[in-house]
């Protein structure tokens, strides 16, 4: 048999082994049996990193579920009925939790959510059990204190003494039906134990608001609001303090308001120092005294004659510097000259305001008028019409001065009739004539200055219900709009027709502005408002007849048909609703011609210094300047005509005589007399008065 071939290895045994695995497969082993470690290892892994998966997956949705949770919690932490937050935390957390659960993606995962979402849920129950619980405490404690407060309110607003009486035992039952068993014993004890300084702190609290003087004075009084607590006590009185020193203060103003209109008021200057810090008192305290000094004679420096005035301010004042110190005296000074100023600057600008507020006559007939109605009420308007004319005349007010409504009165008359329709509008102007009587065209002119149409004041001149109700219908822009197309329909404008009455009433307007020097521009303003007037009124002409040129005239004729139009002033052919005669006219024309022979004993006094030594040379200078620019001009309210000198800046002097009286001819003045004297025409007598006297 043959051999075999046999092959050498090339290289020893331990080299060989070298290079084999260290692995080493028994052949008992197979190739399965001896990977198992490896596989092993490799799913242990996985179930590991699965498991890990799992938990991130769950974790994630455990704290959506935990957001969402939170609002859930907040709507039922907010609640005081368990059973109610409960619900609500277990209805709406099964519903997340489910809705959460859907969303894993394996059961292990679903499971592991759902078994830490109900443990959180039931930590959510704790803490929402012990917030109801709280709010429970806080709810009830809000209703005691409602029913406290009702027991408390009735006890001292209810009649009788009954609810008052047993107030304490109502308080100490609702303190026992509500808290007894709910907290602590000390608690409760201690809210019974507080039940009469309850009621004290009530009542105290409630004076603060309804009579704080009383009430700081209760409590500044050691036997008063005894049950009250030292630092509580403090607390309220600087409450009631902080409370009153607006109105003291308010008060104190008052208080030397009144005295420097010549009032005397009450005014507790005691307490106020009481209520007030140290540096305001002290300030007041000085105005205090300077006003209880001058009360007195604040009186007499608003009610004297105003040609009177400057010498009893003088006298004053020395008899001030004769008593007093002289830093006291000046302060008097100040204060007196300060009273004059306002004065004089108030009766200008609103006497009826000022006299409201200084003559007690007057305050209380206002006072009268506000509680009456009817036709009374309407005499006792004229009545005080009639007593402020009169006590400004006494003043020494020059009549173009004189007011009868006060401008805040004006102002209210303006708005109301503004809003009104056009047959209210008419009514408004017959009751204010019915009040003010011969002095109804003052009303008119203090209501045009506060905004009256000019169609009001052109009605009330007239008289006449006809033409009345067609002036206050220009009034309405509906009307104008159609008058405007009728003047477009004949081949005019508005502007045009009001340029040829413009023309036309040339005359009148130099009269107008003559007769307005007071307040030249006031003039032109109300006269281009009455042109505006006529020239619709002369639209409405047109409209009926469609003649251009005669509505123009006729509209014209309503001014130069109803004036008597002189040089520098015209006479009202129509005078308080009622015609006056040719005769009357030419009267007052005479008159104003003759009383310039009577300057003299009318008292005229000349402008510039009064000295004896200089008095003969003004007196021959003021005789040349009223030859050469002395003039009769129309009044401001339309009432007659007034006498002075144009000056060298085209402002108008009104002439005066040494009782500060101005020198005015009225339109239904008929008697011989210089006016505001008892001397008559070409027959001078030596005696010399004013009339009624």
């Amino acid at each position: 048999m043959p051999k075999l071939p046999t092959f050498q290895a090339e290289g020893s045994v331990s080299q060989l082994a070298g290079t084999t695995s260290n692995v080493q497969v028994p052949l008992t082993q197979t190739l399965g049996t001896a990977l198992k470690p490896v596989t092993d290892f490799v799913v242990k892994q996985k179930i590991k990193e699965t498991d890990f998966q799992n938990k991130t997956e769950a974790l994630k949705l455990e704290n959506e579920f935990v957001t969402e949770m939170t609002k859930v919690y907040d709507e039922a932490n907010i609640l005081d009925n368990k059973d109610i937050a409960q619900s609500i935390v277990k209805e709406k957390s099964n519903v997340l939790i489910s809705k959460f659960a859907d969303r894993a993606t394996n059961t292990n995962v679903k499971t592991l959510f759902t078994n830490n979402a109900l443990s959180e849920v039931q930590k959510g129950i704790f803490r929402t059990n012990t917030a109801v619980s709280k709010n429970i405490l806080t709810s009830l404690t809000n209703r005691v204190q409602d029913k406290e407060g009702k027991l408390l309110a009735n006890a001292f607003l209810a009649e009788g003494d009954f609810d008052y009486a047993v107030l304490a035992t109502d308080l100490e039952k609702l303190y026992a039906d509500n808290f007894k068993g709910l907290i602590s014993n000390a608690k409760y004890n201690e809210i019974v134990n507080s039940i009469p300084s309850t009621i004290e702190l009530f009542e105290a609290r409630k004076g603060i608001t309804d009579n704080p003087k009383e009430t700081l004075i209760n409590l500044k009084d050691s036997e008063k609001f005894k049950a009250i607590p030292l630092d509580e006590r403090f607390k309220l009185i600087d409450d009631a303090k902080r409370t009153l020193r607006q109105p003291v203060i308010d008060d104190f103003n008052n208080f030397i308001a009144a005295a420097n209109r010549g009032k005397k008021i009450e005014f507790d200057i005691g307490f106020a120092k009481e209520v007030l810090d140290i540096d305001t008192y002290n300030a007041y305290a000085t105005k205090y005294k300077i006003a209880t000094e001058t009360v007195a004679d604040a009186a007499v420096l608003n009610s004297i004659p105003l040609k009177d005035l400057t010498t009893t301010l003088d006298s004053m004042i020395k008899g001030k510097y004769n008593k007093y110190g002289e830093v006291d005296a000046q302060a008097f000074e100040t204060n007196l000259k300060k009273i004059t100023s306002n004065r004089l600057e108030e009766m200008k600008n609103d006497p009826v305001k000022f006299l409201a507020g200084t003559n007690d006559t007057i305050s209380e007939m206002i006072e009268d008028i506000r509680l009456s109605d009817g036709e009374i009420k309407t005499q006792k308007q004229l009545e005080l019409t009639n007593l402020l004319h009169e006590t400004q005349k006494k003043m020494g007010s020059p009549d173009y001065e004189i007011k009868v409504v006060s401008k805040n009165e004006a102002i209210s008359f303006v708005e109301t009739y503004m809003k009104a329709d056009e047959g209210e509008r008419i009514a408004l102007l017959e009751d204010a004539e019915n009040r003010f009587g011969d002095f109804f065209s003052k009303a008119m002119n203090e209501y045009s200055a506060q905004g009256l149409p000019i169609t009001a004041e052109f009605s009330s001149f007239f008289g006449n219900p006809n033409l009345t109700k067609k002036f206050l219908s220009f009034d309405s822009e509906d009307e104008r709009k159609k008058l405007d197309k009728v003047l477009i329909n004949n081949d005019t404008s508005i502007t045009k027709i009001r340029e040829s009455i413009f023309d036309n009433l040339a005359e009148f307007r130099k009269a107008v502005v003559f007769g307005n020097r007071f307040d030249t521009s006031a003039a032109a303003d109300k006269l281009d408002r009455m042109e505006v007037v006529l020239s619709y009124y002369a639209a409405s002409e047109i409209f009926v007849t469609g003649n251009v040129n005669k509505a123009i005239t006729n509209a014209s004729s309503l001014i130069k048909d109803n004036f008597d139009i002189k040089e520098t002033f015209f006479v009202p052919r129509i005078y308080n609703g009622e015609t006056l005669n040719q005769g009357q006219i030419d009267f007052v024309v005479d008159k104003s011609k003759k009383v310039l022979n009577y300057l003299d004993e009318w008292g005229m006094q000349s402008f510039g210094s009064t000295k004896e030594d200089d008095q003969r040379v003004l007196d021959e200078e003021m005789k040349e300047q009223i030859k050469e620019s002395g003039r009769w001009v129309n009044n401001t309210d339309g009432t007659g005509i007034i006498f002075g000198i144009i000056m060298g800046d085209g402002s108008f002097a009104p002439l005066i005589n040494k009782d500060n009286e101005t020198l005015e001819i009225m339109f239904d003045d008929d008697s011989l007399l210089v006016p505001n004297t008892d001397i008559i025409f070409n027959q001078i007598t030596k005696r010399k008065k004013k009339r009624g006297t």
